[in-house]
């Protein structure tokens, strides 16, 4: 899964970053996201309590972790565990990321398409 940051100031500036996925079946519109402390452990508390997690926890290099449930009526949302420490490992070469230590985006890449039809 490709996921690309957005950086929405300077690293000093009070604010919310986010990122973009490509459009499908289970990421159509605005996923809201919760900072966990221990994304394993909320990932288990989704799961007990019959949500189920949407794909696999994604490293974000530089950043932390991400997962995306959904919950027992179908809404799906995000789970976020900040660890700078994390690294490139799991990502495709076409994906973005901060280098290492730093909020800021690697460079930008090319426009997203749909294809059409």
């Amino acid at each position: 899964m490709d996921y690309w940051l957005i950086t929405t100031g300077e690293d000093a500036q009070s604010g919310i970053n986010g990122g973009f996925l490509e459009p499908g079946d289970v990421f159509t519109g605005t996923i809201n996201t919760i900072d966990v402390p221990d994304i394993d452990a909320f990932i288990e508390k989704v799961t007990q309590n019959g949500g189920q997690l949407v794909g696999e926890k994604l490293p974000i290099p530089g950043v932390g972790y991400q997962a995306y449930c959904r919950d027992v009526e179908g809404t799906v949302f995000g789970l976020h565990q900040e660890d700078a420490s994390v690294g490139p490992d799991r990502f495709s070469p076409r994906t973005a990321h901060p280098r290492p230590g730093s909020r800021r985006p690697a460079p930008a890449l090319p426009a997203l398409s749909r294809p059409h039809g």
